[in-house]
């Protein structure tokens, strides 16, 4: 995103094609436990759907909501997590306030959580990215990627302190 005013991590915009709630709440605790690991205190994840209000005619908005409520009572640790978001007020305060949502993440996220593959192709940034494994955190760059960011630059994990 070359107007936003910080990096931003996009989750699985091509690893995980539908995940269900509880491997949403591992990408989400991974993403949060990265962010951390590059020097971000408390990271803000904002849990992307195609609108921002809870409604049970789109899943990924019930999805969103519980793993909001699921980080109020401590089962995602470390960051600020709210959801749904629509793509729009996740990333800029205008449109959230525009629409008259409240969000101590939106104009703000550090993390950009993508309920599917579909929407994750369409959010992520560039192709440049940086993955969470298991065992060692990695970085990797596709073919024609000028990452400005320092995760971006290392390249294949190096730097990056390991897992706990």
């Amino acid at each position: 995103m070359p107007r936003y005013h910080k990096p931003l991590v996009v989750t699985d915009a091509a690893i995980n094609i539908e995940p269900d709630l509880e491997t949403k709440a591992d990408i989400a605790r991974n993403a949060i436990d990265l962010c951390r690991a590059l020097g971000i205190e408390r990271p803000k994840l904002a849990v992307l759907a195609a609108v921002e209000i809870v409604t049970a005619k789109q899943p990924a908005t019930l999805d969103a909501a519980a793993l909001s409520k699921m980080a109020d009572r401590g089962q995602i640790e470390g960051g600020i997590v709210d959801g749904p978001l629509a793509f729009d007020n996740a990333i800029s305060l205008e449109a959230a306030r525009s629409k008259h949502l409240a969000s101590p993440v939106a104009g703000d996220p550090d993390i950009l959580l993508v309920p599917d593959l579909d929407l994750g192709q369409h959010a992520r940034p560039s192709s440049c990215s940086t993955w969470r494994g298991p065992r060692a955190p990695a970085s990797w760059s596709a073919p024609g990627c000028r990452s400005r960011s320092p995760a971006g630059r290392r390249g294949r994990g190096r730097g990056l302190p390991p897992v706990p």
